[in-house]
């Protein structure tokens, strides 16, 4: 069937070999615009959204204002915290110190431990779709699932088993969930 899984024949080599070499270089001061421009977003839209508390705007029109509001502000907040994110891949600058002070910094304010979250993440990455050693995203085996062992038919599996089945209870993003629920 067209959904069988083919896995392809390349080598982290291959994939390495195919990225221009100047993607890997890592430079700090446009890592920092990347950060200020992200800044100077969110505060842009909480400006905005205190005009339009403050004008006459009202009703249905200022909770759609407020919808935008939150939507830009996600996409924005998220942003920043993928710039955390590359500092604790140490792809935001080559020094290291660099990179753990602003991702300390970032992830703190974003509410996400820095350096414990770092060392868990690149455990996950070492044992990446593990079920044995990946720390961050179990899934469920086939036999929770109750499907066959011998089961191919990988679009039948996605559509009976969602991956809300799989989220793990104790995930960063439940765990956030459940600790504003208890201010």
């Amino acid at each position: 069937s067209k959904f069988d899984f083919v896995p392809l024949n390349l080598s982290i080599a291959d994939v390495r070999g195919a990225i221009p070499s100047h993607l890997f270089i890592r430079d700090t001061l446009r890592s920092i615009v990347f950060l200020i421009r992200d800044l100077l977003f969110m505060l842009f839209t909480g400006f905005a959204i205190n005009a339009m508390e403050r004008s006459s705007v009202s009703g249905l029109t200022l909770f759609a204002c407020w919808m935008v509001y939150w939507l830009f502000q996600g996409l924005i907040f998220t942003g920043i915290w993928v710039i955390g994110h590359e500092c604790g891949h140490g792809a935001f600058s080559s020094s290291k110190y660099v990179c753990d002070i602003f991702g300390f910094i970032l992830h703190t304010v974003l509410w996400t431990p820095y350096f414990s979250w770092k060392v868990s993440h690149h455990r996950h990455h070492a044992h990446h779709a593990s079920l044995e050693k990946d720390e961050v995203y179990v899934p469920k085996t086939r036999s929770e699932l109750g499907i066959s062992e011998k089961a191919t038919n990988y679009e039948e599996i996605f559509l009976r088993h969602s991956t809300l089945d799989t989220f793990n209870v104790d995930s960063p993003a439940i765990i956030r969930i459940q600790s504003l629920s208890c201010i």
